[in-house]
């Protein structure tokens, strides 16, 4: 539901519009007992919010050229403006009524480059609203926006459907009081509100002299020239409608139309007489609540309520996608602990069937590592079938054969397996182990006898030095050590026997080959 306040000179009425229908209407003068009532309706009616529709004579329109400037200039200029024009110094009252002006810029002028045309309003007494300002105020009532009655005639361009650019909308909203707005492509020019005089003549003569001083009053102006055509269309009663047309005449310029409110807002739901209905109609219809004149400190309780239900919605959306999520998550734990239960069922199955299966050949598997390492083992062998005494004696002699050894006499030959490549000073004695892939290496120490002649020492250094070079230069045995040498080199340069039967002992590494 949607509540419109219509504050005219005389009265306010309230309207409660619910999807394009008017529910409920209430009237109240401005006496104190209407105030009282007013007081008690407020109290009583829910706080929904309200929009604030003012018809009143004391709304002043005008005019005026600006240079075209940026929107933050403009607002400097219009401020300079209003103040020059409408706030005298010795007005202290009229100064409290500077914030109820609205402006628009409204189109360019045609004579003026860069100028633009400036429509303002100003509301130049507030004082008929503050009785029903402070009540509401008391009341917390929700005010949403203040809209200009004229300002919304805009709205009713379109629904109208005139021929011309030019039409002058005269309106009855009471039964007292006249409203004329002239209006060029949708654009409110002018309006004024003028007192009708019933008594001593009738609405049909009453309206006939007011139309035809604003029609002088916009000639005069240089608003309409004298060619202009313009379409005069008047919203009144259906029975005031036959004396309307006796009484005014179509011209070449001006021609006349009549419209009843049932007619203008298309549904036949509207027993109003007058056109307050109208425009609070099209008032409640305004998508965003916002409005002509910008009371903001009119409006705390509004945003106040605003905020509030944002967060009450906020708040239930909230609870929503938690309970959302909460179910989500707990079906989506079921889901998964179902399917825990089918895998660990499915993995106790395997299990079974695995132990069943393979519970004669465990025993055979226990063994595998002995089974490769036999199989390792046999490869080894295959691999070193070589290295054998005889072997290793072919080699040796093969070495020694090529030294001149005819009164040389080998004495011993120790030979054993090494599995490292390590000098002979670093081997350690472990055992040889054939599973592992490490390559075998002969260890020899051969020991003999060179003969010494205290005459000629320096024929068995000769002969000595030669079978050690012999070894060293063999393609297949490295890391040569001297353990004992027939003839020992001392440091004061004097060579002696180092025993008297010449012996030596070599110790080197046979490498394995294959053959």
């Amino acid at each position: 539901m949607k509540r419109i306040f219509y504050f005219s000179n005389f009265q306010l009425t309230i309207f409660h519009w619910q999807r394009k229908k008017c529910i409920a209407r209430y009237t109240f003068n401005s006496s104190q007992q209407g105030l009282e009532k007013f007081k008690t309706y407020l109290l009583e009616t829910n706080n929904a919010p309200v929009r604030i529709l003012l018809d009143l004579i004391e709304e002043d329109f005008k005019q005026k050229s600006i240079p075209h400037v940026n929107a933050i200039d403009r607002k400097s200029i219009i401020s300079r403006l209003l103040k020059r024009q409408h706030e005298p110094q010795h007005d202290r009252q009229h100064n409290s009524n500077k914030s109820y002006i609205h402006y628009k810029v409204i189109g360019r002028e045609k004579t003026k480059r860069k100028y633009d045309i400036l429509r303002y309003s100003i509301l130049n007494n507030s004082q008929t609203l503050e009785p029903w300002g402070s009540i509401m105020a008391n009341s917390n009532t929700s005010i949403c926006g203040i809209w200009s009655l004229p300002l919304l005639s805009e709205s009713l361009f379109n629904k109208l459907k005139p021929n011309v650019d030019n039409i002058l909308l005269v309106s009855q909203q009471n039964p007292n009081s006249l409203r004329q707005s002239f209006i060029i492509k949708a654009k409110l020019q002018s309006s004024r509100t003028s007192i009708l005089n019933l008594t001593d003549t009738s609405i049909e003569k009453c309206i006939s002299t007011e139309i035809n001083q604003t029609l002088k009053f916009l000639s005069n102006q240089k608003k309409i020239n004298i060619d202009n055509k313009i379409e005069i269309h008047i919203l009144c009663r259906e029975k005031d409608i036959v004396r309307l047309q006796s009484c005014l005449k179509n011209s070449a310029l001006c021609r006349f139309h009549y419209h009843t409110a049932n007619n203008i807002l298309r549904f036949n739901n509207f027993s109003s007489d007058y056109n307050d209905g109208i425009f609070s109609y099209i008032c409640s219809e305004k998508l965003t609540p916002i409005g002509h004149y910008k009371q903001y400190n009119l409006f705390t309780h509004f945003y106040q309520q605003t905020l509030s239900k944002a967060f009450n919605t906020a708040s239930i959306i909230l609870i929503l996608i938690s309970i959302a999520l909460t179910f989500h998550f707990i079906s989506e734990s079921l889901i998964f602990e179902n399917e825990s239960r089918l895998i660990t069922s499915q993995e106790k199955t395997i299990l079974r069937k695995n132990k069943k299966d393979f519970f004669d050949i465990q025993e055979k598997l226990s063994k595998t590592q002995f089974i490769q390492s036999s199989v390792l083992l046999a490869k080894k062998i295959q691999k070193y079938k070589h290295v054998s005494p005889q072997n290793f004696m072919i080699d040796i002699s093969h070495i020694l054969s090529t030294i001149d050894m005819h009164d040389t006499k080998i004495t011993h030959i120790i030979w054993r397996q090494q599995q490292n490549n390590m000098p002979p000073s670093s081997m350690n004695s472990d055992s040889i182990n054939y599973v592992n892939s490490t390559i075998i290496n002969q260890h020899v120490t051969i020991g003999g006898l060179i003969p010494i002649s205290d005459g000629n020492l320096k024929a068995s250094v000769v002969r000595f030095n030669a079978i050690v070079d012999t070894f060293k230069n063999y393609p297949f045995i490295e890391h040569v050590k001297i353990n004992r040498a027939p003839i020992n080199i001392q440091s004061n340069t004097n060579i002696i026997g180092n025993n008297k039967k010449g012996e030596f002992e070599i110790e080197f590494i046979l490498k394995s080959y294959d053959i």
